[in-house]
């Protein structure tokens, strides 16, 4: 299934910080571009970004949740 347009709402509005973040619906799934580089894609609402292993250690996981942070966020 594809992202909901909530969905892809909700990740424009969140990753638009860090450039133009656009969804193209294709493979029947959503690909995610920044910059008209697509990065990461949607499947099920849920994003997927190649190189993230779904086992990562918790202290890799934990990079990535502490990189991901809002700036400003204390």
């Amino acid at each position: 299934m594809v992202a909901s347009d909530e969905y892809g709402s909700f990740l424009c509005d969140e990753l638009g910080p860090l450039s133009v973040i656009s969804l193209r619906r294709m493979f029947g799934k959503a690909g995610v571009f920044c910059d008209g580089v697509m990065f990461a894609m949607v499947n099920d609402n849920q994003l997927m970004v190649p190189g993230i292993d779904a086992h990562a250690s918790p202290v890799v996981a934990s990079r990535l949740v502490d990189e991901l942070e809002p700036v400003g966020a204390e």
